[in-house]
């Protein structure tokens, strides 16, 4: 009897299992593993659901912000510059590749920048023909001695930023990008300080202006050799070259120093923002830093050293 009792629970058991089809699943369930996807373990399957989470907010049209370059945040700035020839970017660039935007402006941009350096150290030169054998210690003679100084320094200045401009160090200095920090007021800082430039610049050539020409004659030895050793009956002429001299002379010290200011107080910040984030990675219990940490650190301040060199080689020249 037990014979037959197993022998029935067998035939039984068979007919079940014949009775039950084998269960497919499709074959987008799979979990794809071709494309660099690894299957996790007891999930080799996956339940297909086209429908959206309820609870989640998913964006599909989000779009990463661009990255803002400090020549782009200081716009308005550099292009005060370019009017007085003091930047410009060189026609064809160090690194070998064509510069198929406008080259022929550039070339233009360079060619001017060249004449204004030309002639800011003729107008120095003639600064030296102020002098006077009747001159005497006193404040004329002070006064032509700071407009001889001053003339040098001006010139100094114009042609070293036309040189740092030439030679792409200029050029490498304004093609950091910023931070976010730094983007979002960039633009805001650039047009403050270009409007105070020109408001320096303006009332500067104003008062020159009202000294040539209102003053009778007090201000003629600006107009050297002419007054002081060529007299003229009618020095209208020399006095407006001589006020378009002292305008670019003003723009060339303005914007030059202006210029400098913007771009420590930048890198200032930048050394700030990494020192504060080297004081948020120890506010931790065990004041540790990590490798990677240390690493990420070292780099990101000897990009900052090596940027700050470029701009010290564009700045030591117009202090």
């Amino acid at each position: 009897m037990k014979r037959v009792k197993s022998a029935a629970f067998l035939v039984s058991f068979a007919a079940n299992m014949t009775a039950v089809g084998p269960q497919i699943f499709p074959s987008d369930a799979l979990q794809d593993v071709e494309y660099g996807r690894t299957p996790e373990p007891g999930c080799q399957f996956i339940k297909i659901n086209d429908k959206k989470p309820q609870g989640a907010a998913v964006d599909d049209d989000v779009v990463p912000k661009r990255k803002l370059t400090i020549a782009e945040g200081l716009h308005p700035l550099l292009a005060s510059m370019k009017l007085f020839g003091l930047y410009f970017r060189r026609p064809k660039s160090e690194i070998g590749d064509i510069q198929k935007k406008k080259p022929r402006a550039r070339t233009a941009y360079l060619v001017y920048a060249v004449a204004i350096v030309v002639l800011q150290w003729m107008n120095a030169v003639r600064m030296f023909t102020c002098f006077t054998q009747e001159d005497v210690f006193g404040l004329i003679l002070l006064h032509k001695m700071i407009g001889v100084i001053y003339g040098i320094q001006c010139a100094v200045a114009q042609s070293a930023f036309c040189a740092t401009s030439y030679s792409g160090r200029l050029e490498v200095v304004f093609r950091q990008f910023l931070d976010d920090s730094c983007a979002r007021h960039a633009h805001k800082f650039s047009i403050f300080y270009s409007v105070v430039s020109w408001t320096v610049v303006a009332t500067g050539a104003a008062f020159f202006g009202y000294g040539l020409f209102f003053t009778d004659g007090y201000m003629d030895s600006m107009m050297c050799p002419f007054q002081t050793h060529i007299p003229i009956s009618h020095p209208t002429a020399p006095r407006i070259v001589a006020w378009f001299f002292g305008l670019f002379q003003l723009a060339a010290f303005i914007f030059s120093q202006t210029t400098t200011f913007v771009l420590t107080a930048l890198f200032s910040h930048q050394f700030k923002k990494v020192i504060a984030g080297l004081g948020q990675l120890l506010d931790n219990p065990q004041r540790t830093v990590s490798d990677s940490d240390i690493e990420m650190l070292r780099q990101k301040h000897q990009e900052m050293e090596q940027d700050s060199k470029n701009k010290t080689e564009t700045k030591t020249p117009s202090r």
